[in-house]
Parts: structure tokens; sequence; C-alpha cells
């Protein structure tokens, strides 16, 4: 995995005494680009949570169906991305690093969370039209999975990405 991280001996140590070594199980690199990604991602599901969030308020008995999909499914992919691209990376060069890599642990069970709230929210309200003490309902679990959603967004920006960010330094070596 670590192939950017090798030295003489395959080890390197990165801030905080962290042990990053080259991976054979994984072949996942450094990404430059992956936090601006992240940041790209937050932006469009924050604008499809509040077209979802204009369709309810509006008591829109049709459209909240529809923006609840197109949410979930931005969300199904950002959370494939990250799973894959961010916490694998981010386990790995932490391994060592108990504090780290307990924080980093607890932000990804929080987005599974936030994943399994979304399929639900599909799974309770998945029918074409919603009446009005259905819409009342989806509202309220709406109100709940967005405050959760920009709570982890504002912390993930603030603590994890800087967490990877350091990292870039130690993936140019060769």
């Amino acid at each position: 995995m670590f192939d950017l991280f090798r030295k003489s001996n395959n080890t390197i140590i990165a801030p905080h005494d962290i042990s990053v070594t080259k991976n054979a199980d994984t072949k996942i690199r450094y990404n430059p680009e992956l936090i601006n990604q992240f940041f790209d991602e937050h932006k469009n599901l924050l604008s499809l949570f509040a077209q979802l969030d204009k369709a309810v308020e509006q008591g829109n008995v049709s459209a909240p169906n529809k923006w609840l999909r197109k949410f979930t499914a931005a969300l199904r992919t950002y959370l494939l991305t990250k799973n894959l691209h961010l916490f694998v990376y981010l386990q790995h060069a932490y391994k060592n690093d108990h504090e780290t890599l307990r924080l980093i642990k607890e932000y990804k069970r929080e987005m599974r969370v936030i994943g399994r709230g979304a399929e639900h929210l599909v799974t309770k309200y998945k029918k074409a039209e919603l009446n009005d003490v259905e819409i009342k309902a989806f509202a309220q679990d709406l109100e709940h999975l967005g405050k959760i959603l920009v709570q982890q967004i504002d912390s993930e920006e603030a603590i994890l990405y800087p967490l990877y960010l350091q990292l870039e330094e130690y993936a140019l070596i060769k």
C-alpha cells in the first residue's frame, strides 16, 4: 500500500511517531486531491439535503421521495469512497498511534450511522406520495439526520482531514 512511503527499510516515522510502512495487502496510495474531492462532495450532499428539506417544508407529497433517493445515492457513493480511500489509508498510516486510530474508527462508525439513517428514511418513506402525517414525521426525522450530518462534516473538516493532509510530505518520499 505505501510504496510511496518507502525508504531503504520500507519504514518512515511520520508525525506523532506514526509508523508508515509499505503494505502489500492494499494498493491505496495517498491522493493529494482526495480532501478537495470530499469538500466538493460535502457541498453536493448539503445541496441535495437542502432540496429535500425544501420539498418537505413545502408539504410536497411526491418530491421528498425523489430528493431522498438522490441524496441517499450521493451519500452512498461518498461513504464508499471515504471508506476505501480515506479510512483504510488512515488506519494503516496511524496503526501505531492508538489514540489517533481510535479517533479514526469513531469517525468511521459515525459515518456508518449517518448512512444507515439515510437508508432507514428511504425504507420508511419509500412510497411515491406521503400524506400530511407522514410529511410531518419525515420532517422530524430529516431534521435529526441533517443536524448529525452537518456536525459530522464540520468535525471531519476540522479534525479528520488534517490527519490525512499532514501525511502528504511522507507520501512523497520514495
